[in-house]
């Protein structure tokens, strides 16, 4: 049987704190009929900490308005199959956007 990382990522509650509070840059790209498209990104840098059966998935960190930053941390990493990464955020030493553990056991 083969074992791998399913990366679950950040909850839906995390991901709305970052767009409501995230700095955010613009950037350019091309698509597949080779048309310029601008968008936004928060800004964010990839930090040392990895996660997975393989440190396979990239961390980071997101600058917010405050001049502060949202640190990605696992959350939890229950075993079926390999690991299930759940993925929330800490701002100044407080979590955001936890998982429940209903719906941590109930993906897995």
């Amino acid at each position: 049987m083969a074992r791998s990382t399913t990366y679950h990522g950040l909850s839906d509650e995390a991901l709305k704190f970052l767009k409501e509070n995230a700095e955010f840059e613009e950037f350019q790209y091309t698509d597949k009929w080779d048309n310029v498209v601008s968008s936004k990104r928060p800004v964010m840098e990839k930090i040392e900490e990895t996660c997975g059966m393989f440190d396979e998935c990239d961390m980071f960190r997101y600058k917010l308005k405050s001049g502060s930053w949202a640190v990605e941390f696992v959350q939890a990493s229950p075993w079926s199959g390999g690991p299930h990464e759940f993925i929330a955020l800490k701002v100044d030493g407080k979590e955001i956007g936890l998982w429940s553990e209903k719906t941590i056991f109930d993906e897995i």
